[in-house]
């Protein structure tokens, strides 16, 4: 089943799930979440940050940032108390790179 999804993902996106394209570190806390979770990542310039949570189909769900931030370490925090338990995956686009990883909402 997670062959299929990250094969999915990758013709959806372009890249497969967990693809650590530019080694742009991300922590996320609590993971499992249920009502609030917190993406932690360093960025080495100044530039436009875009974070986002998709479905398993591939399907966007929420865009939790997309702003300009300076060099450095950040902390986003979201709302997730909407979303249905399942698997989500974030994709974290920034000047430096891309990541992207998988939460689980309960």
């Amino acid at each position: 089943v997670l062959d299929a999804l990250n094969e999915i993902y990758r013709q959806v996106k372009g890249v497969a799930l967990n693809d650590n394209i530019s080694g742009v570190p991300v922590s996320v806390y609590p993971n499992p979440a249920s009502d609030n979770i917190s993406f932690t990542f360093r960025t080495k310039k100044t530039g436009i940050v875009k974070l986002s949570l998709y479905n398993e189909l591939g399907q966007s769900v929420e865009s939790l940032l997309d702003e300009s931030l300076p060099s450095g370490i950040h902390t986003s925090h979201a709302d997730i108390s909407d979303l249905r338990a399942g698997t989500y995956f974030y994709s974290l686009q920034t000047g430096d790179g891309l990541m992207r990883g998988k939460i689980f909402v309960k």
